[in-house]
């Protein structure tokens, strides 16, 4: 039989992906800001999605994201907050943060290895992991991230894609 705390931590996981849904991360996040200190926000979205879904269906789709889920969660630390904020965008927050460039090889090899495996999976279609970021120590609001993260990645995504940029401030 499942304790309170179990039903609990499994209303703040997304179901497809494991990791932490929109609420919850969300939430882990806003509680860390009030805190202070350095941070980087990272938004992250499967460029070309919809075409996993309409060449190859929605299940393979599912395991696309999966996937990423799982290179995301291996690829920082247990303490970060990592999330799917729906569809096929996630966020990581990694807090506390001292210095960029190591985050900034991690993201190298998420994008090289998920164009990799895509490639692999599904060879008719060109898909690729565009992420923006804010590297900074000043208090937002989870939305003002958000917000500054997004205009950050779709002009990377204007760029044409599969890569990253983090601003600092």
């Amino acid at each position: 039989m499942k304790s309170l705390y179990q039903y609990l931590e499994e209303s703040s996981l997304d179901s497809l992906t494991n990791l932490y849904n929109r609420k919850a991360g969300e939430s882990l996040i806003s509680r860390a800001l009030e805190n202070g200190g350095k941070y980087i926000f990272l938004l992250m979205d499967i460029d070309n999605f919809k075409a996993i879904n309409d060449v190859y269906g929605h299940l393979k789709g599912d395991a696309a994201l999966k996937y990423v889920a799982d290179k995301i969660r291996k690829s920082f630390r247990t303490t970060d907050v990592m999330f799917r904020l729906g569809g096929d965008e996630f966020v990581v927050f990694i807090y506390p943060c001292k210095e960029c460039r190591a985050i900034e090889r991690k993201l190298d090899k998420i994008i090289e290895d998920y164009g990799r495996n895509i490639h692999a999976q599904f060879p008719l279609i060109s898909s690729a992991l565009s992420w923006g970021g804010v590297f900074s120590s000043k208090r937002r609001t989870f939305t003002e991230l958000y917000q500054k993260a997004d205009t950050i990645m779709y002009q990377v995504k204007k760029q044409g894609g599969k890569g990253y940029q983090i601003e600092e401030d």
